[in-house]
């Protein structure tokens, strides 16, 4: 067995994250649609841990901060489901 060159690794982290970037926004889309008090969130960036086993999703609101802040306990709300999403 050939091990990766960084290189390689550094593609296949950048595919992996860009998979789950598509598949989490497509599940967010799907749940906006639904839950009109998220409406003005979208997701900004996926990024996961160097050893790949923890995925951060960044979200972003489109008034600020402050809308972010009021939108964050429903957005909890549905971490459950994310987590599922990505599993």
């Amino acid at each position: 067995l050939i091990p990766m060159s960084k290189q390689q690794q550094e593609i296949k982290r950048a595919q992996k994250e860009s998979y789950f970037f598509r598949e989490i926004s497509k599940f967010f889309l799907q749940i906006t649609m639904d839950e009109p008090s998220l409406h003005g969130l979208h997701i900004n960036r996926v990024v996961l841990s160097p050893d790949g086993g923890t995925c951060n999703v960044l979200f972003l609101a489109s008034n600020g901060k402050t809308e972010f802040e009021e939108k964050l306990p429903h957005l909890i709300l549905y971490k459950p489901s994310l987590r599922a999403a990505l599993a």
